[in-house]
């Protein structure tokens, strides 16, 4: 080898160093993540400041990384090129070269960089970012009319202004999280609870009408504690003469603090206590309700139907439970919708949502003109069912086990039920 292939040598050697380093820094600018880089600047992280500036604008910063990458490329495949037609010859000199260059370029400029800079991304970036900057600076005419260029491609295909993460995608991050233990399983599902919050209606989780217990206006304290001994609530919607005239609500340490203070005896109208209530469709969504009960300060709400009938009451603490899951009042332990008997077998209340059963014990109830399970057991039996009542709904057998009246209190689930051998 002469000394002339020697010096194309030395000068190979420094494009494709740079070739492969800004290959690695676009790939690493590329895999950053703003959240993360944007909590590093704030923790004063070094260089995290600068690095957050440059990913504000890509369009600054990327046609520098392509451009310098591309000259150097070049000026690899160049020299190469001029080097084996010294050696070989021109005819056999441009084919070996082109062959040649494409294969180490690709391998060492572009795949094995790239690979680097997606796999260590804020390592690798963090010390290229001071060499971009100055590259930026350099080429700061060429640059400026590139961005000039890419503008107006953007303008006339239409600019994509996406939000850092689609709802799809958090989901997805909390689905990974779950499964690689980063995430603790009532984490992740107080996070998905919070997509749900803002989609179910309020009919999905109120207390419906039938397990409403309402109280006539005019009765006394004696009267209250005789219902009260019965239905052990905390809260009593009050009407007059008839139960859809709503006139507030009722609550039960409102009455307590009233004995308390000396103010209600036996013959007192405890009516008189009753607080304003706010009437809601039943259809409107829980976050829109939470919104407004933040706003005014209610804990309360009288759903209503679309004949303007009373079809349920919802609270507040109702609301926040569809986050942070069931909450128990004072000093009580939350009373839980499903009691786990085995692996297969589970002893739900028949209130609990067709949803919520399908996510909670992994069945697959189908959707329908209901909401709970009893109402899908109802529509099933086609009557008013007695204890003991069953079907078998693909491989889950669901047996009545309690009634109170005619509402299903709870019900009996068996998963991978085998019908033969009934």
């Amino acid at each position: 080898m002469d000394h002339i292939s020697a010096i194309y040598l030395i000068l190979l050697l420094p494009c494709l160093i740079l070739s492969a380093f800004f290959s690695s820094s676009e790939a690493a600018f590329l895999s950053l993540r703003k959240v993360r880089i944007r909590s590093m600047a704030e923790n004063r992280i070094a260089g995290a400041e600068r690095v957050a500036k440059m990913m504000e604008e890509p369009e600054r910063v990327l046609p520098t990384i392509l451009l310098v990458n591309n000259l150097v490329n070049t000026a690899f495949a160049a020299l190469f090129t001029v080097m084996l037609i010294g050696l070989i010859g021109e005819a056999k000199g441009v084919l070996f070269a082109t062959i040649i260059s494409t294969v180490i370029l690709l391998i060492l400029g572009e795949t094995l960089p790239k690979t680097i800079g997606i796999r260590y991304p804020e390592a690798l970036f963090f010390f290229s970012s001071r060499i971009i900057n100055g590259m930026e600076k350099l080429l700061f005419p060429i640059a400026l009319v590139l961005q000039g260029i890419n503008r107006i491609l953007a303008f006339c295909l239409g600019s994509d202004k996406r939000a850092y993460f689609s709802e799809e995608e958090v989901k997805t991050a909390i689905s990974i999280g779950r499964e690689s233990g980063s995430v603790e399983e009532h984490e992740a599902q107080m996070l998905e609870n919070v997509f749900r919050f803002g989609d179910r209606q309020l009919k999905e989780i109120m207390t419906p009408r039938p397990e409403l217990v309402l109280i006539e206006s005019g009765t006394n304290l004696k009267q209250f504690f005789e219902i009260y001994q019965n239905y052990s609530h905390s809260r009593f919607p009050v009407y007059e003469e008839n139960p859809e005239n709503i006139l507030g609500i009722l609550l039960l340490k409102d009455v307590m603090g009233a004995i308390a203070e000396g103010n209600l005896y036996d013959s007192g109208n405890v009516t008189t206590l009753l607080r304003p209530v706010d009437f809601v469709p039943e259809t409107k969504t829980v976050g829109t309700l939470f919104g407004e009960m933040q706003q005014v300060g209610n804990q309360i709400a009288i759903a209503v139907d679309e004949f303007g009938g009373i079809s349920g009451i919802v609270t507040l603490k109702q609301l926040t439970e569809e986050i942070v899951g069931p909450v128990g009042e004072d000093g009580e332990l939350p009373e839980m919708e499903y009691e786990e008997i085995d692996e297969n077998i589970f002893i739900i209340d028949g209130g609990m949502q067709i949803e919520e059963a399908n996510e909670e014990l992994e069945l697959d109830l189908p959707k329908g003109d209901y909401e709970t399970v009893a109402g899908f057991i109802l529509e099933n039996l086609g009557k008013i069912p007695v204890s003991g009542d069953h079907f078998v709904y693909k491989n889950i057998r669901l047996v009545v086990t309690q009634l109170t009246r005619m509402k299903i209190e709870k019900v009996t689930i068996t998963k991978n039920h085998d019908s033969h051998n009934e």
